[in-house]
């Protein structure tokens, strides 16, 4: 005997009460033995025929044998199949009900704000007596810093400028700021004063420990392979910039430490930067080191100066001079430095490399008929672009690792080799001289600083990070990174 199908879905909708379905196409929804409510998943499909055995047993279809009294059994799958119905629609219009309200209110919102810009209707900010002179003054000479604070919860509650960079006398970076004892650096320590249970439950959290990346492999690979420890020569003018010598540690600023943060630092008297390992901040995070703090250097006014390559900066594990972890902003100076460095360490030497090829005749110029020249397009306009706009952006995760990583990769472990490999060649068919003198480039770049650790090697380097990483975590810290 056949079996009649009540509810069978196929491709083109369901089946009409009382059809028969084709047996491989077979689906019944399912029952649960406690509603009548349809489970939200279906029988196994079955090639078996329409016999009841070969539907799996694990639910229950909505199907039965012929009955005797077929009529009333459609009349009562009818009336259910109308009561599903009003059930669903009920639920789709209170959805769309919830959503036409949400977009009344943002509609709602953005109207009070536009008045409030156009002055039309009062602001709900509320400016503190001690903080008013502090608006007034920034809304000309930092109106971004003002016009972030305007919009914020702090604004609404009456929480001023004073009252998150007052500062003790103590304190390393404060200075008097007419007639305010302030600090630039605001740090989770300062936010406690109002906010103890969210700075405790921070300073408990992986987040807080982001600065750990600090004499690691990763930061081997930014500051070394991608850039450099030391200032080097730029080797040619960038338009536009001071002939200096180039920040080989861009990448590590504008990559790792604006995610996992660094050490902050105040510039010293001799050129050298303080940080909280100079001053030993005590459990209040005053320093207990005196004797550092003649040696902080300040401007015409007294206010400290910090370090540029520690600050600004974005780590959510940034070290502060108290002692305590937390992150702030970047600024645009840095990205400048970036640039720099992709052009002098990566881009300029590529094109040297390029053109030597080219001049050579050991590449043709027509583009894209040889590996080499998808290779340099790549490092130029895929992985380099790519960088320079993540740090623009102030997006560590582009600047480094879709970025800067890949175009050390692509021109350590490409670009140079298949250089090199077609040097090999020509002089292996007869082109000595023109081999020798692309061989003269390549290797006159491998020859500067930045490069250097690619040729001789940099395990002095890696054995000092592994023993400060063996001190710091335990000595199964110093395998390779995952």
């Amino acid at each position: 005997m056949d079996l009649v199908a009540h509810w069978v879905r196929r491709p083109s909708g369901r089946l009409r009460f009382g059809e028969r379905p084709d047996a491989e196409r077979l689906m019944a929804t399912c029952y649960s033995d406690t509603s009548k409510w349809p489970l939200k998943r279906r029988c196994r499909r079955t090639d078996q025929g329409t016999h009841a055995a070969a539907v799996s047993s694990a639910c229950r279809p909505v199907w039965r044998w012929p009955q005797g009294s077929s009529a009333a059994t459609e009349r009562s799958q009818r009336s259910g199949d109308a009561g599903a119905g009003h059930h669903g629609a009920a639920i789709i219009g209170s959805l769309g009900g919830v959503f036409l309200l949400s977009l009344v209110f943002v509609q709602w919102l953005e109207t009070i704000r536009r008045a409030e810009e156009a002055g039309l209707r009062p602001e709900r900010i509320v400016a503190p007596a001690s903080s008013v002179e502090c608006i007034e003054c920034h809304q000309e000479a930092n109106p971004g810093i003002i016009e972030h604070w305007r919009g914020s919860t702090h604004a609404e509650k009456g929480v001023g400028c004073v009252e998150c960079h007052r500062a003790l006398a103590e304190d390393p970076d404060s200075h008097n700021h007419y007639g305010f004892q302030i600090a630039t650096v605001v740090t989770p320590r300062d936010c406690a004063a109002c906010h103890p249970h969210e700075a405790e439950e921070f300073a408990r959290s992986h987040h807080a420990a982001g600065g750990n990346i600090l004499a690691s492999l990763d930061n081997f690979l930014a500051e070394t392979v991608e850039g450099s420890t030391q200032p080097f020569n730029p080797h040619s003018p960038t338009p536009g910039r001071p002939l200096e010598p180039v920040n080989g540690l861009a990448s590590a600023f504008l990559g790792c430490q604006q995610c996992h943060g660094s050490k902050v630092g105040l510039r010293a008297t001799d050129g050298g930067t303080i940080t909280l390992d100079d001053l030993r901040p005590d459990e209040n995070g005053i320093p207990t080191n005196a004797d550092v703090l003649d040696r902080i250097l300040r401007n015409d006014d007294g206010r400290p100066l910090l370090d540029p390559g520690t600050w600004p900066n974005t780590g959510i594990g940034r070290l502060n001079l108290d002692g305590s972890r937390g992150s702030c902003s970047a600024c645009h100076k840095q990205y400048d430095d970036f640039v720099t460095l992709y052009n002098e360490k990566f881009a300029k030497p590529g094109q040297a490399i390029m053109a030597a090829l080219l001049d050579e005749g050991l590449r043709s110029p027509t583009q894209f008929d040889e590996e080499i020249e998808w290779t340099w397009f790549y490092l130029w306009h895929h992985e380099g672009r790519r960088a320079r706009h993540g740090a623009s952006m102030m997006a560590p995760d582009y600047t480094h690792w879709h970025g800067m990583f890949e175009v050390a990769e692509r021109f350590y472990m490409e670009l140079i080799p298949q250089a090199l490999e077609m040097t090999d060649h020509a002089a292996s068919t007869g082109r000595v001289r023109q081999a020798r003198a692309v061989r003269q480039v390549v290797d006159s770049i491998l020859s500067r600083p930045e490069h250097s650790w690619f040729q001789a090697g940099a395990e002095a380097e890696s054995s000092r990070i592994r023993a400060a990483m063996a001190e710091r975590y335990g000595p199964s810290s110093t395998g390779p990174p995952e």
